[in-house]
């Protein structure tokens, strides 16, 4: 769980994403689930957030 420090750098108004696959933990804390890994869910975080 190496990205609560992570979420907590973000703070309040950060974005928060967590991949559907990640412990409930991180899920409940964040913003948007993306989907899988598998279902390269890392990539439409980004899109989704136009980072890329």
């Amino acid at each position: 769980m190496n990205d609560l420090p992570l979420f907590a750098a973000a703070g309040p108004e950060g974005i928060k994403v967590a991949i559907r696959n990640a412990p409930y933990v991180l899920k409940d804390l964040a913003n948007w689930v993306a989907s899988s890994v598998e279902e390269h869910g890392f990539a439409v975080a980004m899109e989704r957030y136009q980072l890329i």
